[in-house]
């Protein structure tokens, strides 16, 4: 092999060497249209003032969706404007999980299905004189389906 083809192969595979490495691209944004369905939305930048299309939310096994005028940070897709994806919502409407395996959700109150629990346990120690008092059977029931849902180390 010369030296001017081996010359040539690795500028080739210098210039594929800084294509490939792209930074990471990501614009503030604000949302003016949401469409929770197709899992979209449409922004304007903040600093740019262009309109960002079909920006993706998710998918259908989890998405956030945020409030219309909501302010939201997204990436693009090595570099491409026309493939955005959302990373961040100030104000989200509503985030979405479909979890095949447990789910769990907790906070600086504890876990939600511990909380669930405790709270039907209560209800279904309420006596009433006259009418109808809890239906405790239904009531456990409801507490077990919970239990499958969110993941808690809730009481049996």
């Amino acid at each position: 092999m010369s030296f001017d083809s081996e010359l040539t192969q690795f500028s080739q595979l210098f210039r594929k060497h800084l294509n490939d490495n792209q930074q990471a691209q990501i614009r503030w944004v604000t949302a003016s249209e949401v469409d929770a369905t197709s899992y979209t939305m449409t922004a304007v930048g903040l600093t740019d003032g262009l309109e960002y299309y079909n920006i993706m939310l998710g998918s259908d096994k989890m998405s956030v969706i945020p409030a219309v005028g909501s302010l939201c940070l997204i990436g693009l897709v090595e570099g491409e404007e026309a493939h955005t994806f959302l990373i961040h919502a100030e104000t989200p409407d509503q985030v979405i999980i479909n979890a095949k395996t447990d789910l769990t959700i907790a906070g600086a109150g504890g876990n939600l299905g511990n909380q669930l629990s405790d709270l039907i346990d209560e209800i279904c120690k309420i006596y009433v004189i006259q009418g109808t008092s809890p239906n405790v059977t239904t009531l456990q029931g409801i507490q077990a389906n919970i239990k499958k849902i969110l993941k808690n180390k809730a009481k049996s």
